[in-house]
């Protein structure tokens, strides 16, 4: 996982965030299925409220930005 994790640092150091970035909350999921496979446990209520807020935080911005990149591209008609 540390591994995976790196390579997803140098992937955002010289990538496009934009497309580099929801690769980054593919570290939930997987932490998630580890926490079970390992330990047995699963995020209680307040873990998932948090999970989704960082996850929608995330997608908001992205869907944001590609906005705002595709009304840079295209020219105003006046």
């Amino acid at each position: 996982m540390t591994f995976g994790y790196a390579l997803i640092i140098i992937a955002l150091r010289t990538g496009d965030v934009g497309v580099v970035s929801p690769f980054r909350y593919s570290v939930i999921v997987f932490a998630m299925m580890s926490g079970y496979l390992v330990w047995g446990t699963m995020p209680d209520g307040l873990a998932l409220f948090g999970i989704v807020i960082v996850c929608t935080a995330g997608i908001y911005t992205f869907q944001r930005e590609r906005h705002l990149r595709r009304a840079r591209r295209l020219p105003t008609v006046k």
